[in-house]
């Protein structure tokens, strides 16, 4: 796959949980990420959006594949050097005022989540880092036990509950990891 093309995925996650598992691919990501040569995409915004349309555009010699999802999300806060970070598929997106205790990583429609769960945590007196990673084959690095279902059909806060993707639960986890 030397060839240029640019797949578009949409309805990515479980915050759209009305539409039941056939919505939430949770096997394709994992497949593309595992094709050769494939660039893949998973932004959390209109901007890191942009950036990844830009990047597929601009990529002449490999396939890339955006996933996006149709949830609202927040339009995140950066400076000019995080844009352009951006495009190295990883960056801090939110620091905090000293040596990071703990480091919050996400990408796509959770990277919300894990800058609210970051705020908690620093209005507790934690120093909390949020990364943006909106291009990584990290999660496929996971053990087998980290995923055993592949959806449920619900609505959506009642998905996030079941799947743990609270702030809550980030903020609990976060805690433990601290102590």
């Amino acid at each position: 796959m030397k060839v240029q093309n640019i797949q578009v995925y949409t309805h990515d996650s479980i915050g759209l949980g009305e539409d039941g598992p056939t919505h939430q691919p949770v096997e394709q990501m994992a497949s593309l990420r595992l094709t050769p040569n494939m660039s893949t995409w998973r932004p959390c915004d209109q901007v890191e959006s942009a950036v990844a349309w830009k990047l597929a555009i601009e990529r002449k010699d490999a396939p890339t594949s955006l996933i996006f999802s149709r949830q609202n999300l927040a339009q995140q806060e950066r400076d000019a050097e995080q844009v352009a970070n951006i495009a190295k598929g990883g960056y801090i997106l939110k620091d905090c005022a000293g040596k990071p205790e703990l480091i919050l990583i996400a990408t796509g429609s959770e990277v919300e989540l894990a800058v609210n769960a970051a705020a908690e945590l620093a209005a507790e007196g934690k120093q909390v880092r949020v990364v943006s990673m909106p291009s990584t084959d990290a999660f496929d690095k996971q053990d087998a036990a980290y995923m055993t279902t592949f959806g449920e059909s619900a609505p959506a806060g009642e998905l996030f509950k079941m799947f743990g993707f609270t702030t809550e639960n980030v903020v609990n986890t976060a805690k433990e990891l601290l102590a």
